[in-house]
């Protein structure tokens, strides 16, 4: 879930996705498409914005969220994160699942890259190159 919920939107992996709480979810209209519904998910205090609203893309949220997401989510308060709701330690989340996703590339042969290395960013990095390849602007892509 924590790596869906990361390529749905752009997100940067660590804490940002991972404080989000039930309250930050908010069913939206979608502008282009009236009888669409999208999913906002409110961070706050990220890297470069005290409050940044990302839009969740709709294969995401029919294929992914409500089947997976919804039913937990249900049970939930408001103020309860919807990743990990009962860890206190959420720095310590951050960390591993960074570690878990580093240990599951190098299993899979996938981290090591040229003459580099491919860590849990490449999830971000990858949504925006697909967003560019479909048409949206670098400006776009930026700004999201």
């Amino acid at each position: 879930q924590y790596v869906s919920l990361l390529r749905s939107a752009g997100f940067r992996p660590g804490l940002e996705v991972i404080n989000v709480k039930k309250k930050d979810l908010e069913w939206i209209k979608d502008h282009k498409n009236p009888n669409q519904v999208d999913l906002k998910i409110t961070l706050y205090n990220t890297k470069t914005k005290p409050l940044h609203p990302l839009t969740c893309s709709p294969y995401y949220v029919d294929k992914v969220f409500k089947p997976e997401f919804e039913p937990i989510i249900s049970k939930l308060d408001d103020n309860d994160f919807i990743l990990f709701p009962k860890v206190e330690n959420r720095q310590g989340v951050a960390n591993k699942t960074s570690k878990i996703f580093t240990r599951i590339s190098c299993d899979k042969n996938l981290y090591y890259y040229k003459d580099g290395v491919r860590p849990i960013y490449v999830l971000r990095h990858g949504y925006a190159s697909k967003q560019y390849k479909l048409g949206r602007s670098i400006e776009g892509v930026f700004k999201s």
